[in-house]
């Protein structure tokens, strides 16, 4: 049987990089297309011998375009951008993807997408992008994979907060539930599906939300991996809106959605268990795992 060659777009992100790692340890055959090669040879090792890499930008797909020919698969992890149009990017890299054959594209997306239409930006983005790929005439198969939100996120814009006032601060109300998954979580599930006989997921969306926990519950997980009393402050939308634009330097778009954005209508996802072949990871272990982070 010929090798599983596996396209990927995004390959160097958090996400990007774990699912690269585990397809290598499935035996799979890759292409990066990266901005950088010598990013790609810090994270994996120079002359990997399962990975090539073209080099490019959004500016211009000719170079990714070409180097599809003779891929299975295609990972499509593009990041949302002020200066190219999402949706159009991916549809261009979808239709490039299907003109040179590739039978599967497993596309990153949010699960944002699934439910009030045009709520935030990235809902949007992201809503078009799906739409966008789906309606591609003659296209073969396209599972979406929609995430909650981040565990990463906590690293990114909560940890000063906790490590200078030992707060976890937020504008929604101590029983709000958050939906959290692990970067690890999703990739996994890329790897699983691009390995997989693309006929039995064949256009599936997968929805990820591990660990379904209040704020409340969200704090007492930070007192007990930090080993110190964290709480969980409600502050004001106003303040933490400046905080993410005045402070950690956000554009209006996404420091109003995070600081104004309610994401307590998700569910957790009971499935999956099925699609991993383990439980999810808890955010217990996922703040284990980082605590430098926090101190």
């Amino acid at each position: 049987m010929a090798p599983n060659k596996i396209f990927i777009v995004g390959g160097t992100g958090d996400v990007g990089s774990q699912t690269v790692k585990f397809l290598l340890a499935k035996g799979a055959l890759l292409t990066l297309f990266a901005r950088s090669a010598e990013k790609v040879a810090k994270l994996f090792g120079a002359h990997h011998p399962q990975i090539s890499v073209v080099e490019g930008d959004y500016a211009d797909l000719t170079p990714l375009q070409n180097a599809m020919v003779g891929h299975q698969r295609l990972f499509l992890l593009a990041a949302i951008t002020v200066t190219f149009d999402f949706a159009k990017i991916k549809q261009a890299i979808a239709q490039a993807a299907y003109d040179q054959g590739v039978e599967q594209i497993v596309d990153l997306s949010s699960m944002a997408a699934g439910w009030r239409w045009r709520a935030f930006f990235s809902a949007d983005d992201h809503w078009r992008a799906e739409n966008a790929m789906l309606t591609i005439p003659g296209r073969k198969r396209l599972v979406i994979i929609r995430p909650g939100r981040f565990m990463s996120t906590l690293v990114q814009f909560d940890a000063p907060a906790i490590r200078l006032h030992n707060a976890l601060q937020g504008t929604d109300a101590p029983q709000d539930k958050s939906p959290w998954i692990s970067s690890k979580d999703i990739a996994e599930l890329a790897s699983v599906v691009l390995t997989e006989d693309p006929a039995k997921h064949g256009d599936m969306v997968y929805e990820m939300v591990g660990d379904l926990l209040t704020y409340e519950e969200t704090a007492q997980v930070f007192t007990r991996v930090l080993g110190r009393p964290i709480t969980y402050q409600v502050i004001d939308p106003v303040a933490r809106y400046k905080l993410f634009t005045e402070k950690i330097g956000l554009p209006h778009s996404l420091a109003y959605n995070l600081a104004a954005l309610d994401l307590t209508v998700l569910p957790e996802t009971r499935g999956l268990p099925i699609l991993l072949g383990r439980s999810p990871e808890s955010l217990e272990a996922y703040l284990t795992e980082h605590k430098h982070a926090f101190k």
